[in-house]
């Protein structure tokens, strides 16, 4: 098959969407098929309408040579490759990870609401985002396959968008191989560790008021925060952590918390998220909106008896998925649909 892969970020950029369409052209070519990568140049710098528009006059250059198109997010490149995907008869798979229109809602100065609640309650938007509700539900609905990286959010969707189930796909994310590290003893200091981008979403300034206020009577606890590090610089930061610490109002299926896993290191995650089931009993989950069960569940890590216990559940997780599983069960999908 002649495959295009469209995304907003590829390599040399940094971030998951990036590192997946990479590895997907990689496994794609290593099983025989043609690849080719279209992701955004100066279309990052520009107004979403324009950076739309500039987006598909790249897609309409390059459509006519693959057989299908693979979109990795649902506006970004999700509706432009649709557009052009119904007007030459070329089948689009979209990848949905995220919820770009919750997400812009609360950066863009909305109620601090979970992805649960702002689905269900549906706030009133503004003009511009009323525009990404539009473009999000048309993704939805006209995309020959939505791939989905949880149930949870595609249950959100469902009930959301009217999204038909038969017309979806779940593909976990990538969950590497465990590797060898030992954790030494961390004594009097314990560092937790936030990796993530700068986004009222990732509730980082609620965290970092938090440790501030723990700091006042206990001098083994620090807190680091991490952002815009290259994947390298991220491992080595959560292999010599004490425990990785991520209470964002709502996070799909975070990374950092999947190459925490990998690399036996304890975790204190959002329980809005769509690992909830499969890390049940593994990690320990805090309420997004109460500071006080954040501070308690940070207490309860820093205990050492407690942390021996979380660090075991954490080396025995081995659940892994590897890049070639994702590959061969997207084939299965364009065999599907393109035959």
């Amino acid at each position: 098959m002649r495959i295009l892969i469209a995304t907003g970020i590829y390599p040399p950029d940094i971030g998951g969407p990036a590192k997946y369409a990479k590895n997907l052209k990689d496994q794609f070519e290593s099983f025989g098929h043609t690849v080719s990568v279209l992701c955004y140049g100066v279309e990052k710098k520009l107004p979403i309408i324009l950076r739309q528009l500039y987006y598909i006059t790249r897609l309409l250059r390059v459509v006519r040579k693959v057989d299908c198109i693979l979109a990795l997010d649902i506006v970004s490149t999700g509706f432009p490759a649709v557009l052009v995907g119904k007007i030459f008869g070329k089948k689009v798979v979209t990848r949905v990870g995220g919820d770009y229109l919750w997400e812009s809602y609360i950066n863009s100065g909305g109620s601090v609401v979970s992805l649960k609640q702002f689905n269900n309650k549906k706030p009133r938007l503004t003009n511009k985002l009323r525009i990404i509700e539009h473009m999000q539900s048309y993704v939805l609905q006209s995309s020959a396959l939505l791939v989905f990286n949880t149930a949870w959010l595609r249950d959100i969707f469902s009930s959301r968008y009217n999204v038909d189930s038969q017309g979806t796909v779940i593909v976990e994310n990538f969950w590497p191989k465990k590797e060898l590290v030992n954790k030494k003893d961390f004594g009097n200091k314990k560092t937790f560790l936030f990796v993530g981008r700068e986004s009222r979403v990732k509730n980082v300034d609620v965290l970092e008021n938090i440790f501030v206020d723990i700091q006042k009577t206990r001098n083994d606890i620090y807190f680091e925060r991490v952002q815009c590090a290259s994947p390298k610089v991220v491992k080595e930061k959560i292999a010599k952590s004490y425990a990785v610490v991520l209470p964002s109002i709502s996070d799909v299926a975070p990374n950092v918390v999947v190459e925490a896993m990998a690399l036996n290191t304890p975790c204190i995650i959002t329980e809005e998220t769509g690992f909830h089931k499969q890390l049940e009993g593994v990690v320990l989950f805090v309420d997004p909106f109460n500071k006080e069960d954040i501070t308690q569940k940070i207490l309860l890590l820093a205990d050492k008896k407690n942390y021996d216990h979380y660090l075991d559940k954490a080396k025995n997780y081995s659940y892994t998925h590897s890049w070639e599983r994702i590959t061969e069960e997207f084939l299965a999908i364009f065999e599907t649909i393109c035959n």
